[in-house]
């Protein structure tokens, strides 16, 4: 609403889009936030969004507003339709556009718009799922819908969700598919907004936003019924207060979130010794890593293991994609994840493992800096592969200045950013030949493979 009254009738109209039952909050809402007026648009189907009498209301707007929902309903009922033509009336007039969930995932030129319920564990153990597919046929992930900020896929519920894997895989599938390997995937956490004015998105509330992309050294390997390998992929996290320029590809270090610190990396530690084996069904605490963060019930800390041999300078968490709830309904992965990055944050010297139940990893003594990634040895599950995030390469970090979603109620737990962090997808060493090194805290190649390969 802050950009104004764009088509000159003195006031200030909200237009809010959506498919499902409608309520009077949301236009009260946008009223109380300072709009001379707010309405709801139900629009239920194509012939609705073909309909004068329903659409024409949209184009009176100043700003467009599409509620959560599903966005592959969204897609098959509006795309190609006069609906459509009146928000891009409003767009293309200067007018504003907006949405939460569904709605924001619509305004990225790439949208998961198959509405297959897809979470990070189907891509993690299966790069190919049909998860990623269209219930329709063909491709979930569409090009052809609003699109209005180009270049970019969306996700969101990032981090609540635990929907950093997901993200990646639907990541390598758009750079497959559509041949667009300067794309950046952004996952925008809950009680969290991303505004974009031209080029330069600045991050607001709660969380974090993620602003994932391919670097030269990535490698990504994707095969029907095998796990996601995806190396070496810039990730820029920013909390409230942080900007991104969009057409740079970069986020605007003139413009850090408050309270920003800069990050020295301290050199490699020592050599790691012994052999090891982690397993992802293990218990959370002392299986092999140098510390480990809790979540719940008693609040955030990084607590250090007792665990040796141990990985140096690591932190970890096991069963770190378990689909399920707990009694309240919420996702534990998502405490794992947010919880994770906060550990790194303390410890930004330190690598972050995400190992799912049917993953292990492993080193042998005489190569004890070499992790290797594999299968745990359970029968009626596939490997699925371990999530390694990295901030060697980071120069700065920041904390959130309010008290993460995922926080347990002791205000303990808060959302971390960090400029120019690595996330690696790993599985199937023994297949690929793809290992990391935990010492110097890099991928570590099989000889001769180039960097940027893909498969």
């Amino acid at each position: 609403m802050d950009n104004g009254d764009i088509n000159r009738d003195g006031r200030v109209t909200v237009a809010i889009l959506s498919t499902s039952k409608e309520t009077d909050w949301l236009p009260r809402y946008f009223e109380w936030l300072g709009a001379d007026q707010a309405y709801n648009v139900r629009v239920n189907n194509a012939k609705d969004a073909n309909d004068p009498a329903i659409v024409d209301y949209v184009a009176q707007a100043d700003v467009v507003f599409i509620k959560g929902g599903d966005q592959g309903r969204y897609y098959d009922e509006w795309n190609g339709t006069l609906l459509e033509q009146r928000i891009r009336t409003v767009i293309d007039a200067g007018g504003a556009i907006g949405g939460t969930s569904a709605g924001a995932m619509s305004l990225a030129q790439f949208c998961l718009c198959g509405s297959m319920d897809l979470v990070s564990l189907d891509v993690l153990k299966d790069a190919t799922t049909h998860k990623l597919d269209d219930k329709q046929g063909g491709s979930g992930i569409h090009d052809d819908f609003l699109g209005v900020v180009p270049g970019v896929f969306v996700d969101t519920h990032f981090t609540t969700r635990a929907r950093l894997g997901r993200l990646i895989g639907v990541h390598g599938k758009t750079v497959q598919d559509y041949r667009t390997p300067a794309l950046v995937s952004m996952g925008i956490e809950e009680r969290t907004g991303l505004v974009i004015r031209g080029s330069v998105a600045q991050v607001m509330g709660v969380g974090s936003v993620d602003f994932i992309q391919q670097t030269p050294r990535s490698v990504l390997h994707r095969e029907p019924g095998r796990p996601l390998v995806y190396t070496d992929l810039r990730d820029d996290i920013l909390t409230d207060g942080g900007y991104y320029d969009l057409a740079a590809r970069m986020p605007d270090t003139t413009r850090l979130p408050p309270g920003s610190v800069a990050v020295l990396y301290p050199g490699d530690g020592a050599d790691n010794a012994g052999a090891l084996a982690i397993k992802g069904d293990g218990p959370d605490a002392d299986v092999g890593f140098t510390a480990w963060p809790t979540y719940s019930p008693a609040g955030y800390s990084l607590v250090p293991t007792r665990a040796d041999p141990r990985i140096d300078r690591a932190i970890g968490l096991v069963n770190a994609q378990d689909p399920q709830s707990d009694a309240l309904g919420n996702y534990l992965r998502g405490d794992k994840q947010a919880a994770s990055m906060r550990a790194l944050y303390d410890e930004p010297s330190y690598s972050a493992f995400l190992v799912p139940r049917s993953a292990q990893l492993t080193r042998r003594a005489h190569t004890a800096n070499e992790i290797r990634f594999g299968r745990r040895a359970l029968a009626h599950e596939a490997e699925a592969a371990t999530i390694v995030v990295d901030c060697k390469s980071c120069t700065w970090k920041s904390l959130s200045p309010w008290i993460a979603n995922e926080d347990s109620g002791d205000g303990s737990l808060r959302s971390a950013g960090f400029v120019d962090a690595r996330v690696h997808v790993l599985a199937e060493s023994d297949a690929w030949g793809i290992t990391y090194d935990s010492k110097a805290h890099a991928v570590v190649l099989p000889a001769g493979q180039p960097p940027a390969r893909t498969h």
